[in-house]
């Protein structure tokens, strides 16, 4: 007989849920079941479209979607990712009557107390450091939509690659610029291998770029469905490409050989590569490597990168050298 349920709330960028938060859910909610049995429902409360990282353990979710445009000024505001972290839109006082409203509301719908489990604001929280039991993500709910895009626009390509053209729209130094994955996706085109565009279309370019053969772009497509289309089509691509992101990382945590550049190699490429998949870092301080580097290092690249298909479970801990993320030198299995 159920007798509580969980609910976990995470509030903040996409990689930080992936690495810091979503293994960790997973390994709180395996390990009560197994002292307890069917005790405990779990449920997530993530922003719109991420249940994807909690379906193979939790029981349904909510999205704070409706919460922050409840409390925001002009009544229709999704503060996306730019919150939380020390930013202005988020204060302590308003995460903690969000936590209020996530067991209110998942009490409401299903009935049981609910205690609600949350990241905290910040990402030096002690939570953030504790073992992360991290899976290959297989739940998905749009395959028949990715597969109806492959049959229909990449039918017959041997070959196909992501491009993750992560962009915000306050430069930060990273924007490598819409005009540069324009041209890396021609020279893939000119080579005759399929391209998927993935990503989600508030922080991400080549949106105009239409779905046509030899592409598909998925940022055409409602928010909603960004990351489950996107990990549906990393499971048909032989590589993934973009600049120091989420992404990238997340593709390698499925088994896609990537392609990064930017800062923080071993960051990248060793300490949040939880699953050794091969990964080639180009090392681009000021982001202007050009098309035709890229281009040429994924042709090498892939004539020996061998996907890879991670384990289903993994503990994986990160181990905190100071009191900021770059500092980090080390990881556990």
């Amino acid at each position: 007989m159920v007798e509580k349920a969980i609910c976990f709330l995470f509030c903040g960028e996409l990689g930080w849920e992936y690495l810091r938060f979503q293994g960790y859910c997973r390994r709180m909610a395996i390990e009560l079941k197994n002292m307890s049995g069917s005790k405990y429902l779990f449920f997530v409360c993530t922003h719109e479209g991420r249940d994807v990282f909690y379906r193979d353990f939790c029981d349904g979710h909510i999205f704070h979607k409706w919460w922050f445009t409840l409390n925001s000024d002009n009544g229709n505001t999704d503060f996306g990712e730019n919150h939380g972290y020390g930013k202005v839109w988020l204060k302590d006082k308003d995460f903690k009557r969000l936590k209020n409203w996530a067991g209110i509301v998942i009490k409401q719908k299903y009935g049981v107390p609910c205690e609600v489990v949350s990241h905290g604001l910040g990402i030096k929280y002690y939570m953030c450091y504790e073992t992360q039991h991290m899976c290959k993500i297989t739940e998905f709910k749009e395959k028949e939509i990715w597969h109806k895009l492959k049959e229909d626009y990449l039918f017959g390509f041997n070959n196909i690659v992501a491009i993750c053209p992560r962009h915000r729209k306050i430069a930060d130094g990273r924007n490598w610029g819409e005009e540069k994955y324009r041209e890396l996706i021609d020279r893939f085109m000119m080579a005759d291998i399929g391209v998927v565009i993935c990503g989600h279309p508030h922080y991400s370019v080549c949106l105009d770029l239409r779905t046509q053969y030899g592409v598909v772009n998925l940022t055409e497509l409602p928010s909603i469905y960004s990351l489950d289309l996107t990990l549906c089509a990393f499971e048909d691509c032989n590589y993934a490409i973009g600049s120091q992101s989420a992404l990238p990382v997340i593709a390698l945590g499925q088994g896609v050989p990537t392609i990064m550049w930017g800062c923080e190699k071993i960051r990248h490429s060793q300490i949040y590569n939880w699953t050794n998949t091969s990964c080639l870092f180009l090392e681009d301080q000021t982001y202007s490597l050009s098309p035709e580097c890229i281009f040429e290092n994924s042709v090498e690249f892939a004539h020996n990168a061998v996907k890879w298909n991670p384990s289903d479970n993994m503990e994986w801990q990160m181990l905190r050298q100071g009191d900021f993320l770059p500092q980090e030198k080390n990881k556990e299995k």
